[in-house]
């Protein structure tokens, strides 16, 4: 009953990040609280919108401090294993943009980015 509700705002929040001005207003309205939700919906579209969320704020490196801090990397990970390519597809590519900070590669090895990759 509620997952095209969760599929049309998950969407929204989608389209909004593609504006990198708004990472800082999502993140600090504790944004990535409902993201971390929806990541763990069992529906694929829900699943999609969330790994596309996180490819959208993967990019921007001031955004990493907030994906660890809610251990976000966990469920990236487990975005790039769903049974769906294309939710696998962004996830991995969050995944890689996360990877390339150097300031927390070695956080990400040890929290599991090094084996999914």
């Amino acid at each position: 009953r509620h997952v095209p509700i969760c599929r049309e705002s998950s969407r929204v929040v989608s389209n909004l990040l593609s504006t990198e001005s708004v990472h800082e207003k999502f993140l600090d309205e504790n944004g990535l609280e409902s993201l971390l939700c929806v990541s763990r919906s069992l529906d694929n579209e829900c699943q999609y919108n969330a790994a596309l969320c996180f490819r959208k704020l993967s990019p921007n490196f001031a955004n990493h401090s907030y994906l660890f801090a809610q251990n976000s990397l966990q469920k990236i990970i487990n975005l790039s294993c769903s049974g769906d390519l294309p939710t696998q597809r962004q996830a991995a590519a969050a995944l890689r943009d996360i990877s390339s900070n150097q300031e927390y590669k070695v956080m990400f090895a040890q929290e599991g980015g090094l084996e999914a990759a």
